[in-house]
């Protein structure tokens, strides 16, 4: 029988494209590791000690199960992304980094899960001696205990690895390095602040100003590190002062609108504000849209920090840029006589909290982006 050409070349091209695809499906199944699942029961009581696995592929990204195998459970760090379980560490300066604690010695570890952690799990650890500190991801914990403990832990059948929780580990990656600076070190739950401020200052760095678990230090490099060695300084970072942003409105962006036509307009309600000031600083003298309504107003304002800023105290008032005042009228103003410019909750009580005061910088803070001036320097370092 006579096939015609057209038919066979038809034929042909179909072939080529079976082929292609078998041959795709053929690598895929051999360079793609099998996803981690237990063993699959094939109907005859008999488990395969494997699984076939085979990706699709959507757009221009594939199945993160296959990463997932071959790398291990990611640790997710500020200082970096490691896999642990499956030895991808990362080699750390002599100086900051630490082989184990002394004998009976608490100090600070990562423990890590081997899947999403569940409530037994972490009875578990705790039951080992460990004292759950934070969250760490993907599935792992900071934790405070001591080697012995750190042993038993890593004997738990859900724990993938424990390791220490190095200095390195504490110093933010964007930190100012060069010439003394002036750095936020936070000290760990549960440990005593005053001991580790002693501890930063035998090193050289100076303790500047102290505020619940939370120091503000003066250092340079050398010190720097000698800070991150004090056993329970948990995070340091750049100091930085607060400054307003968003002066101006952008429109109805939280549905106000919505909720007051619905009902809602906050007479029930006392709403707080902590900002710059507000009006004259009284409650007589607030703003119109505010009258009779402003319950109470706070100044929040803290002392001078050594080699670092002078506070120029000028009480509750608005004195720079009336950012507060503008903000208080935004959330509880009432429009006034014409009503228009209502705040989302234009019937509510008010409490005002002032934060801001002018500063002279001096010292570890001086900078080319930190000149002398207006910064809501009340709001507490240790909230």
């Amino acid at each position: 029988m006579h096939i015609p050409d057209s038919a066979q070349r038809l034929s042909a091209y179909g072939w080529r494209i079976t082929r292609t695809v078998a041959i795709c499906l053929l690598i895929a199944a051999l360079v793609v590791p099998a996803a981690p699942t237990q063993a699959q029961d094939t109907g005859n009581g008999q488990d395969l000690p494997y699984s076939i696995y085979v990706p699709i592929v959507t757009g221009s990204g594939a199945s993160m199960t296959a990463n997932s195998a071959q790398d291990g459970v990611a640790l997710k760090l500020k200082t970096g992304t490691y896999h642990p379980s499956q030895g991808d560490v990362p080699v750390l300066a002599a100086d900051l980094s630490i082989a184990d604690y002394a004998s009976g010695q608490r100090g600070y570890y990562i423990v890590q899960f081997k899947a999403p952690v569940q409530k037994a799990w972490q009875d578990a650890l705790a039951g080992a001696g460990a004292e759950l500190l934070q969250y760490l991801p993907d599935y792992a914990y900071k934790v405070r205990m001591n080697p012995a403990q750190a042993a038993q832990a890593r004997k738990l059948a859900n724990v993938a690895w424990v390791g220490i929780f190095q200095p390195a580990y504490k110093l933010s990656p964007d930190l100012a390095r060069n010439g003394v600076h002036a750095y936020r070190v936070r000290i760990e739950q549960g440990a005593d602040s005053v001991q580790a401020a002693a501890a930063i200052a035998q090193s050289g760095a100076q303790v500047l100003k102290s505020e619940g678990n939370y120091l503000l230090v003066g250092a340079d490099e050398a010190q720097l590190t000698a800070v991150a060695n004090v056993l329970d300084v948990a995070w340091v970072e750049n100091f930085t002062l607060h400054e307003k942003h968003n002066e101006y409105g952008a429109g109805n962006i939280i549905g106000a609108t919505v909720a007051n036509n619905s009902g809602y307009d906050g007479s029930t309600q006392i709403a707080a504000v902590a900002d710059t000031g507000l009006g004259d600083g009284t409650p007589a003298g607030a703003h119109p849209d505010l009258a009779g309504r402003v319950q109470n107003i706070f100044d929040w304002t803290t002392g001078n920090a050594q080699f670092c800023y002078r506070v120029r105290k000028d009480g509750p008032q608005d004195a720079d840029s009336g950012h507060g005042t503008h903000v208080a009228v935004s959330v509880a103003g009432d429009g006034g006589i014409n009503g228009e410019g209502k705040g989302a909750a234009y019937a509510a009580g008010l409490v005002f909290q002032a934060v801001e005061e002018y500063l002279d910088i001096y010292g570890a803070c001086t900078s080319p982006t930190t000149p002398d001036g207006y910064y809501l320097i009340g709001i507490p370092d240790d909230l």
